[in-house]
């Protein structure tokens, strides 16, 4: 991810998920800051499958 002013960040997570619906689904993330005003809301496509 990129800053609004130019500086470039890392961030890494796991998840598990646990859901009914299997196949192409979004994960929305939404990450705030106490330095920026707003949020920062980024969508990322994910395949759902059963374990």
């Amino acid at each position: 991810m990129t800053s609004t002013n130019a500086i470039t960040y890392s961030l890494s997570y796991t998840l598990t998920i646990k859901g009914a619906d299997r196949g192409h689904q979004k994960l929305t993330t939404a990450m705030q800051s106490d330095v920026v005003a707003g949020s920062t809301n980024v969508a990322t496509p994910i395949e759902v499958t059963r374990r």
